[in-house]
C-alpha cells in the first residue's frame, strides 16, 4: 500500500476489493431500481388523475405529447441501472486504447488528433469500426479498378493478336498472289517459246 507500489498490484488490489463489495453494491443497485419504479408508478398516478399537474410539470406541448389513459393505470415500469465510470476514468481507458490502435495501424492520425483525450471508450470502438469500413471499402475499390485495368489490358492484347493475324493472313495471301501469277508468267513464257505464232 505504499507509494512505490506497482500499477499493476495496486490495480488488481482494487479489483479485490470491487469484488468483495459486490454484494453491497448490488444491494445499492436494487434499492435505487425500486425507488426509481415507485417514482414512476405513483407519478404515473398522479398525472393520471391531475392533468393540470402534468401540464405544470412538462409543459402544454409536451402533455399533448403525452397522451396518458386510464389504461395506463394497470401496466408496470421497469427501471434498469446500468454502471458507469468516470469521465476522467472513461477518458484515460479510451486514450490507452487509442495509443494501442495507432501504433498496430488500425486507427489514422486524424482520428486519434480527434479522439485524444476527449473521448470514450465507445467512441473509440466506433472510430475503428468506421476506419475499418472505409479500408474495406478503399480495398475493394482498388480490387475493382485493379480488374478492370486487367481486363482492358486483356482486350488490348486480344486486339493486337487479332490485328497481328489479319496482318499474317494478308501477308500470305499476298505471297501466294504473288506466287501465283509467278507461276502464271511462267507458263505463259513456256507457251510462247513452245508456239511462237500464238498471241500473247
Amino acid at each position: 500500500m505504499g507509494s512505490d507500489q506497482l500499477v499493476g498490484v495496486t490495480q488488481s488490489l482494487i479489483q479485490r476489493g470491487s469484488l468483495m463489495q459486490e454484494p453491497f453494491y448490488h444491494g445499492i443497485s436494487k434499492l435505487f431500481e425500486q425507488c426509481y419504479e415507485m417514482v414512476a408508478t405513483v407519478g404515473r398516478n398522479i398525472y393520471i388523475d391531475n392533468e393540470a399537474s402534468l401540464h405544470m410539470a412538462v409543459g402544454d406541448d409536451a402533455a399533448q405529447a403525452i397522451k396518458l389513459s386510464k389504461d395506463i393505470k394497470n401496466e408496470d415500469f421497469r427501471i434498469f441501472i446500468e454502471r458507469a465510470q468516470d469521465d476522467e476514468s472513461q477518458k484515460a481507458m479510451a486514450d490507452q486504447m487509442l495509443m494501442l490502435f495507432v501504433e498496430a495501424g488500425f486507427i489514422d492520425q486524424k482520428d486519434f488528433a480527434n479522439l485524444y483525450n476527449r473521448s470514450t471508450p465507445d467512441q473509440v470502438t466506433k472510430a475503428l469500426r468506421e476506419t475499418a469500413k472505409a479500408r474495406i471499402e478503399m480495398e475493394r475499390q482498388q480490387a475493382a479498378e485493379q480488374a478492370e485495368a486487367e481486363q482492358a489490358t486483356l482486350a488490348a492484347m486480344q486486339q493486337q493478336q487479332d490485328t497481328e493475324k489479319q496482318e499474317m493472313f494478308a501477308q500470305g495471301r499476298q505471297k501466294h498472289m504473288d506466287k501465283l501469277e509467278e507461276i502464271y508468267a511462267k507458263e505463259d513464257a513456256k507457251m510462247s517459246a513452245d508456239n511462237p505464232s500464238m498471241p500473247l
